[in-house]
């Protein structure tokens, strides 16, 4: 694929985002014949229910608390990320959907723009998702009315503007019946702008030439090959190209590129997972950078933006995690802080609680590697932990 785009789908619970994402997977064509062709013949059939069949599959694979599924045209791949509710949303955009790119926010045609969809959205802007596309589902259950649905698109314009947001497309759809998926409905006549499928594929952007970045996830050692893995999140290389180590400042040749169950690469490039046989690995380890380029900046304190999910105090030790990287830091300085359960301003709080947001310095107790989150997101997104369990998520500013 020459491009591969992650989305982000949240709103409220029963708004319809699994049937959403099962309809697409169906019209899409993105499943197994024999599992299209067994679905066509089925009778009492919930595309909701496709999603409890991806993750039963992945059960054995790995942990996640979203279910992700995948759809394809020629030349883009998406992955469509399903996220439950508000905890899982923050602690999964770090984790498992770390480099999502745009986000669908979907409302229910007959309950409107709800108090947790406000909330999530201001957490995708908080997050650095600014591609945004909004549809308003369950046409079918209003029929197909275009004064409600223009209701609630004035609606969630108004919230949108409030935070800074133009979305790409407001659309009417119905993932059930599948109106304005794949191309404009004859239900509603009266809409004739782009579809889902059109939108998403405006959500795709060029992106500029960047440097390239490798966190170092383990070294696996197999047979006489010290195999360096991990996922590159920024820029490119080529086999005998020479990269550096934020460990020390030494010229590494490339020997090899290999991934998984594959041939061999000459090319490799984000947001690919790899294995590389470097010609010198002494010194390297997790939580190394490897880079070509303008070099990651090596910082002891850091500026940022925090949300909060367990109360924090400022003074309070935790981890700081950010890609293969964790440091013990602390909050040094509280610049600003708000309340988002109605979005009122904090005045020199003692405790930072859940949902609270807030701009702090953070120091830390020796230095790593980040980058702003404009300009590198995967370096610039991190974790706050304590006792293993995540207290706050973050941008460097």
């Amino acid at each position: 694929m020459d491009r591969q785009l992650s989305i982000i789908l949240t709103g409220e619970l029963d708004s319809g985002k699994s049937t959403l994402i099962g309809r697409l997977l169906f019209d899409t064509h993105s499943l197994s014949k024999e599992s299209e062709k067994e679905l066509r013949n089925s009778k009492g059939f919930r595309f909701a229910s496709l999603l409890d069949s991806l993750q039963e599959e992945r059960d054995g694979e790995f942990t996640l608390d979203t279910t992700q599924a995948v759809i394809s045209s020629k030349k883009i791949q998406y992955t469509l990320i399903d996220a439950p509710g508000h905890k899982e949303l923050i602690k999964n955009m770090l984790t498992a959907s770390s480099y999502a790119e745009a986000a669908i926010v979907v409302i229910d045609a007959e309950k409107g723009l709800e108090e947790q969809t406000k909330r999530h959205t201001y957490i995708l802007k908080f997050l650095g998702i600014d591609s945004m596309i909004i549809v308003i589902n369950k046409m079918d259950s209003v029929g197909y009315k275009k004064d409600i649905f223009f209701e609630n698109s004035a609606k969630a314009s108004y919230f949108l503007k409030n935070l800074g947001v133009t979305p790409v497309s407001i659309i009417p759809i119905s993932a059930e019946q599948g109106d304005c998926l794949l191309k404009r409905s004859k239900n509603m006549p009266w809409y004739q702008t782009d579809c889902l499928m059109e939108s998403i594929d405006k959500c795709v952007k060029q992106k500029k030439n960047s440097d390239f970045r490798l966190p170092i996830q383990d070294i696996y050692n197999i047979g006489d090959e010290a195999i360096i893995v991990g996922r590159i999140v920024s820029g490119k290389i080529r086999l005998k190209d020479k990269i550096k180590s934020t460990s020390f400042n030494k010229n590494l040749r490339i020997k090899c590129i290999k991934t998984f169950g594959k041939k061999n690469k000459l090319i490799a490039k984000a947001p690919e997972s790899i294995g590389l046989v470097l010609d010198d690995i002494k010194g390297l380890g997790r939580g190394n950078v490897l880079y070509k380029g303008i070099p990651p900046e090596f910082k002891k304190q850091v500026f940022a933006k925090i949300f909060c999910v367990r109360p924090l105090l400022p003074g309070e030790r935790f981890s700081f995690l950010c890609s293969t990287q964790e440091v013990l830091g602390k909050i040094s300085e509280i610049k600003t802080a708000m309340e988002t359960t109605n979005f009122t301003e904090l005045k020199n709080p003692d405790v930072l609680n859940a949902t609270d947001t807030a701009e702090v310095t953070i120091d830390l107790e020796k230095s790593i590697s980040v980058e702003s989150f404009k300009r590198i997101p995967a370096l610039g997104r991190f974790l706050l932990q304590k006792n293993s369990k995540v207290c706050a998520v973050g941008i460097i500013l």
